[in-house]
């Protein structure tokens, strides 16, 4: 795939800037936009076609080999797939075992069926806790959660997130809400293993629908989609955006359902299906280099073969779901290490980011096996978001999706103002906040999109070979930082852990001072 990108790397940049350059100033020339976004689209979808074929030549056989060992041992292919190297399969009992032990097979692992997150009740809460929830909020500035992450001087430049897509894997959204009205949506649905394998399906395949009670969106898009692109409504909310308000679009892929579950439901998904929607988003869709995920390991293994910046929500295990996070019990799995994992934040309702303040619920670091997740803080509480099924916003009293999606919107920005690449987006992220010492509440601080855009020239990517090194020259004035992020080397490790492990090259990164010739 790399060979091939970087073959016509000139003829892609050439129609990338053109669609760029138009999609800025779309407010003069708009008939202009899709034509031009059409004219890239098409290029890079030819590039991806070319590469995916050289892929098929070269894995079709090998693959078939493996499906041809399955068949042997008394199982079923189910899908194949190219975009990673992957066969979903049924095996007998005790078959694992013999077809893991091939050369071929790097290993088998179990699909943990459903994933089931929280169950929704159509219970209308309290009356008392209604009207001190509205008593709260009437005194609180309606402030977007843009504005805590300093994006509003980017705004004042005309830099709003034109030009990029976010795909958003997740329960559907609801186009209608006028607080979405002009954001370009699309949708896809991709539920057929939660149909084919789970009883109680009882949601609608339209991305376009997203069924909701109160207290619980499903986990669906309407509420991240108003954080990513809101572009303002009637009744005092003309000028309220979100992050990047100006995006050319929001990708829907819909992968999440509810079922039935005694007298109410769940929301939850299959692997399976997560896995199909991520297949047919880099093939067909290679425009798309910001995405919001629920199952992270699976984000991980695309993210990092795409180049796609992905950020995911910090977990905690299940067991402590129920009570604020104490530090040190980030699950292991929270946060794979090539992605931006955050820290929830309560930005009171206002753009002053001097009362900011940790979320009680946000989980804390590090994880249990010790990586220093999370990376990043961004807004989760204190703001309004799309309430779904309704024509109003709702406050946000407590983090969801709605965290993740603040920092592609952050992304976006800095994607249209030239930084293009996943990892030199995470390295500036990082690098602009305000701390210098990672500490388990904060990670490495809140998202500062205007030191941020303040520190983009300084940004430089390259690769080094095993056993060498590379040396970078600038020059710097005062205290300062710099940060290194790096691609992490996929190893298969023990088929019984779930997800997939990985691991990281090992890396350092040291800073010499020219003129006396030491750190």
């Amino acid at each position: 795939m790399r060979r091939t990108e970087e073959a016509a790397r000139l003829q892609l940049e050439l129609y990338e800037s053109r669609y760029q350059s138009v999609a800025e100033r779309a407010w003069f020339w708009p008939q202009a936009v899709e034509a031009s976004y059409r004219e890239w689209v098409e290029v890079q979808r030819e590039v991806r076609r070319t590469a995916f074929e050289e892929i098929e030549r070269v894995l079709g056989p090998e693959q078939q080999a493996v499906a041809n060992l399955v068949e042997s041992v008394g199982g079923r292919l189910l899908r194949r797939y190219s975009a990673i190297s992957l066969l979903l399969v049924e095996l007998p009992e005790r078959a694992a075992e013999r077809v893991g032990q091939d050369d071929r097979v790097a290993g088998v692992w179990p699909d943990p069926g459903a994933m089931v997150w929280e169950e929704v009740r159509a219970e209308k809460p309290a009356e008392g806790m209604r009207e001190a929830s509205d008593q709260r909020w009437e005194t609180i500035p309606r402030d977007p959660p843009g504005l805590s992450m300093g994006a509003g001087p980017l705004w004042d430049r005309g830099i709003n997130g034109a030009g990029e897509w976010i795909a958003l894997l997740c329960g559907g959204v609801d186009p209608r809400h006028p607080i979405l009205r002009g954001v370009r949506l699309e949708s896809r649905s991709f539920l057929t293993w939660a149909k084919t394998w789970f009883t109680g399906f009882a949601d609608q395949e339209d991305a376009f629908v997203e069924q909701s009670y109160p207290g619980s969106s499903f986990l669906g898009c309407t509420r991240p989609a108003s954080v990513i692109a809101a572009r303002g409504m009637e009744g005092g909310w003309e000028n309220y955006r979100g992050v990047a308000w100006g995006v050319s679009g929001l990708m829907i892929l819909k992968v999440i359902a509810r079922f039935q579950s005694g007298t109410g439901y769940v929301a939850g998904l299959t692997v399976a299906d997560s896995v199909d929607a991520w297949e047919w988003l880099v093939r067909n869709r290679p425009e798309v280099k910001l995405a919001v995920d629920k199952p992270r390991w699976v984000l991980e293994y695309y993210a990092t073969t795409y180049d796609i910046f992905g950020a995911v929500q910090s977990e905690v295990s299940e067991s402590q779901i129920s009570q604020p996070t104490r530090q040190g019990e980030l699950d292991r799995y929270a946060s794979l290490p090539s992605l931006v994992a955050v820290a929830e934040v309560d930005i009171r309702g206002t753009r002053d980011r001097a009362d900011d303040v940790l979320d009680r619920w946000s989980p804390r670091g590090p994880t249990t096996d010790g990586q220093r997740k999370p990376d990043l803080a961004v807004p989760a509480v204190g703001f309004w978001v799309a309430k779904p099924g309704s024509t109003e916003l709702e406050a946000l009293a407590q983090g969801a999706g709605e965290a993740r999606s603040a920092l592609p919107g952050a992304a976006a920005l800095l994607r249209q103002a030239g930084v293009r690449r996943a990892l030199e987006l995470k390295a500036l992220l990082i690098n602009s906040t305000t701390r210098t010492q990672w500490s388990p509440e904060w990670g490495w601080g809140a998202v500062d999109v205007e030191r941020a855009y303040a520190q983009r020239q300084g940004v430089v990517s390259g690769a080094v070979a095993p056993g060498s090194r590379a040396y970078y020259r600038g020059s710097v004035e005062g205290a300062f930082s710099t940060t290194l992020a790096w691609n992490r080397q996929v190893q298969m490790g023990d088929p019984n852990n779930t997800p997939w492990p990985g691991c990281l090259a090992n890396l350092d990164l040291r800073v010499y001072r020219e003129s006396k010739g030491r750190c």
